[in-house]
């Protein structure tokens, strides 16, 4: 395990990251890593987000095509794509199963200049859109997910995660376009079908507000109306507790309790089931900032995960799902707590610690998920990325530049194998560990915040 990242007085070579981002897609061949010793699986959300920037070049597009039709080729019989498959064997694995299907579907929209590919694919990208619906376990258009079934496939996200249903409003979004697209040229009978997602959309979006947008509790309308406060906390009567202002927390109200002063005249008594949610909602309490929750559980045991997944929020920014104002109050968030430190693309914010109620024994296998590690608050590059191109979205060109730079030095870390583009870095020491090197989505999201800063236009969909 290398301990320290690198001496960030040495800067950005930019032109030898864009050099070894291309060579790593073409030498990849579709797989998620170009090293003959890692991941030698074509997988099919690490081939989505390495589409963000590769199918920008013509020479990957029937790179790309191909491999859609690898996975068509070993979708199941209910819909649904692999998480990866073999170059190997050719065998199929399903584990993860859920991200993989959006970017299924997002692959078909960034590739779709070949209309009669589109048109060929309909069938399997509407078995996709199907099997990813069969997911909504509760009816109220929120998909769901068993638990690490998504990308961060080691860690206990489950039930409606912020990450999978915006991903869900924008693979309807997407197809909703390539109906439109074909309906338009010629194929009349896609008109409707385009009609059909679009309300899909709209749908998934509203819910996704409504139900993962997380409000400043402080403020008494929000925690009146907000679904979630009807699960998560057992709300009592105000209590009229002195020497409180708008905002502020006490704890020795008495055992388990915790108060909030919601208003200078009203105070509100929240009844917390343990220490690790309590602690929560002190966080929660002492934030103005507004971001998504991470994971709604639809379950029994219904609660919400406060925690700040990047990736989910950042696309919900990318995708149009994220107003104006809330893009600025999570990029705002980003900044103000400090998360771009080592590097940008900080998976989870606070990570999980062992005395927390979501951790979980098997997150402490081989020390790959301990706090700060990994998913659990590990830097990813591809995130990082996202933070490049969520800032160019919103305007930040200054702020976007940065991290650009910050991301540049990030990729041309060299691993133990002596790789460059390596897939992840440690919280505290922005060291690497062995887990992969030469990573193709490093290398395509890398593309995609190249041309972001360069232009000044996100592109997240169609050519």
């Amino acid at each position: 395990m290398l301990e320290q990242g690198p001496n960030p007085e040495q800067g950005p070579n930019y032109e030898l990251a864009l050099a070894q981002a291309l060579e790593i897609i073409e030498e990849a061949d579709g797989r998620a890593s170009s090293s003959e010793g890692f991941y030698r699986e074509r997988w099919a959300r690490d081939f989505g987000t390495t589409a963000l920037g590769a199918s920008l070049y013509p020479r990957f597009r029937e790179l790309g095509r191909e491999t859609l039709r690898l996975f068509s080729d070993h979708q199941r019989s209910d819909g649904c794509i692999p998480n990866n498959v073999s170059i190997d064997t050719g065998e199929s694995n399903w584990r993860a199963y859920m991200d993989g299907n959006m970017w299924y579907v997002l692959g078909h929209s960034m590739y779709g200049d070949n209309e009669e590919f589109t048109a060929s694919s309909w069938e399997s990208i509407e078995k996709a859109l199907s099997f990813v619906d069969a997911q909504d376990k509760t009816g109220e258009h929120l998909v769901s997910i068993d638990e690490g079934a998504n990308w961060m496939d080691l860690m206990p996200v489950h039930g409606a995660s912020i990450h999978d249903n915006v991903l869900y409003i924008a693979a309807l979004e997407a197809a909703a376009k390539m109906a439109a697209g074909l309906a338009a040229n010629g194929y009349e009978t896609f008109d409707a079908k385009s009609k059909i997602y679009e309300e899909k959309a709209k749908k998934v979006r509203e819910k996704v507000q409504q139900v993962l947008w997380q409000r400043n509790p402080s403020n008494p309308d929000d925690i009146e109306k907000d679904i979630y406060q009807q699960h998560r906390l057992d709300l009592r009567k105000p209590a009229v507790l002195s020497g409180l202002s708008s905002g502020e927390v006490i704890t020795d109200v008495s055992e388990g309790e915790v108060a909030i002063a919601t208003s200078k005249e009203e105070k509100q008594l929240l009844t917390v089931r343990n220490r690790s949610e309590k602690s929560e909602v002190l966080r929660e309490s002492s934030q103005d900032e507004n971001r998504y929750f991470a994971w709604y559980s639809t379950g029994q045991g219904r609660y919400f995960n406060d925690r700040f997944d990047m990736a989910g929020n950042l696309l919900a920014i990318l995708y149009d799902v994220a107003s104006e104002d809330q893009a600025a109050s999570i990029l705002d968030f980003i900044e103000e707590q400090k998360m771009d430190q080592p590097y940008p693309g900080k998976a989870l914010w606070p990570p999980i610690q062992e005395e927390d109620k979501d951790w979980s024994p098997y997150m402490g296998n081989e020390g790959r998920n301990l706090p700060g590690w990994y998913h659990n608050g590990g830097h990813w590059p591809w995130i990082a990325a996202l933070e490049v191109m969520a800032n160019v979205k919103a305007g930040r060109i200054d702020q976007a530049e940065a991290l650009f730079a910050q991301l540049t030095v990030m990729n041309l870390v060299e691993g133990e194998a002596g790789g460059l583009f390596c897939e992840h870095f440690n919280d505290k020491t922005g060291g690497v560990r062995g887990d992969g090197e030469l990573m193709a989505w490093n290398a395509g999201t890398y593309l995609a915040a190249k041309r972001a800063v360069e232009t000044g236009h996100v592109r997240t969909g169609e050519l």
